[in-house]
């Protein structure tokens, strides 16, 4: 081989291992903007996981609540059945509804006579005073009897109605007076005349009307 094809081909295999190398090496440049873009890319997955951490938290925190606010209605619930079940038992448990029987004519009641009531009810007395006025008196027009109207539950040993429940009217000469009075079922009840003036509480101008009638279911 002569030395100029030597040299030449010495100079082509230079050039070739030149131009090899120069392709298979990157500038520098490119290197860094790869690690740029590889260094971002790691951030931002960072940034991504941390959100998801973040709202993986609010939705158990939300979740949570939920459930408790779930558990206080269900016990809301449950309380308010039980406290309208109780007021239903209530409401059943009470009595028909209450009204007023008829009036009871059985017996003609008396006054200073002690009865027994066999119903809750209502006394009813009337006194008409139809006696002429008593002129010897300072003031014959105020001259007053006395209508009480006993009730309770005891009695003494004589047969007297024991107790302060009462009723009290005056009745002037010539004028109507009486009262209502409630009796409880099992009480004693009994009208009483009371003449202080003239003491005869069972004349028989002093007119008495007593009636009774009873509550029922």
């Amino acid at each position: 081989m002569k030395k100029e094809h030597l040299y030449l081909t010495i100079a082509v295999v230079i050039i070739l291992l030149g131009a090899s190398a120069a392709t298979a090496a990157p500038k520098p440049n490119v290197w860094d903007a790869i690690t740029d873009l590889w260094t971002n890319a790691t951030e931002q997955q960072s940034v991504i996981q941390a959100e998801v951490g973040a709202r993986t938290a609010d939705d158990l925190a939300l979740w949570t609540n939920a459930t408790e606010q779930q558990s206080a209605l269900v016990a809301e619930a449950s309380a308010r059945g039980s406290a309208d079940a109780n007021l239903q038992s209530q409401i059943d448990a009470l009595p028909d509804s209450v009204h007023f029987g008829e009036w009871d004519e059985s017996l003609i009641w008396q006054r200073n006579q002690v009865y027994q009531a066999d119903t809750d009810g209502f006394l009813c007395v009337s006194v008409l005073n139809r006696r002429q006025p008593n002129n010897t008196l300072p003031n014959p027009w105020e001259e007053v009897v006395f209508v009480y109207g006993w009730t309770s539950s005891t009695l003494d040993e004589n047969g007297h109605i024991v107790g302060n429940a009462k009723s009290i009217n005056t009745v002037e000469v010539g004028k109507y007076g009486g009262f209502i009075m409630p009796v409880r079922a099992g009480d004693y009840w009994e009208v009483e005349i009371d003449d202080p003036m003239r003491n005869n509480p069972n004349d028989p101008w002093l007119l008495c009307f007593i009636q009774w009638i009873p509550l029922i279911t």
